[in-house]
């Protein structure tokens, strides 16, 4: 599949995410898995192929160690990780996400793409 296609994939998958911002436990699993996409094709532009059954972590630790991605945004997908894993991986409450969590993804998702498209690609989205 061409890079534009995934692009075209991860722009589908994103939208997705923030339809579901009235629904925390969504909103977190989705943008996790946009963020996971985003971090696969970060490094395969990077390194030149993504190793199967690579982890969310290693994944941003490989775009990390190649200087592509500013500590404020690596900071912005721990924090989407951290809350689509506590999600994924319900505790023994079944807690769900509140709104305030929500609030946190959908922002800083829309971090991530605002770096992503607009500083890493260098695209313009409309």
């Amino acid at each position: 599949m061409t890079d534009d296609l995934i692009v075209n994939k991860l722009i589908d998958r994103i939208k997705t995410a923030i339809k579901f911002r009235a629904n925390p436990n969504q909103i977190c699993i989705e943008s996790r898995i946009s963020c996971e996409a985003i971090l696969k094709l970060t490094y395969k532009r990077e390194y030149g192929q993504v190793p199967p059954s690579i982890t969310f972590e290693k994944l941003k630790e490989g775009v990390v160690k190649k200087g592509v991605l500013p500590s404020h945004i690596v900071s912005l997908f721990d924090s989407i990780q951290r809350l689509g894993n506590k999600t994924a991986h319900i505790d023994e409450h079944l807690t769900d996400r509140t709104i305030s969590e929500a609030l946190v993804v959908e922002n800083s998702l829309g971090n991530i793409c605002n770096w992503f498209f607009n500083e890493y690609l260098k695209i313009e989205l409309s």
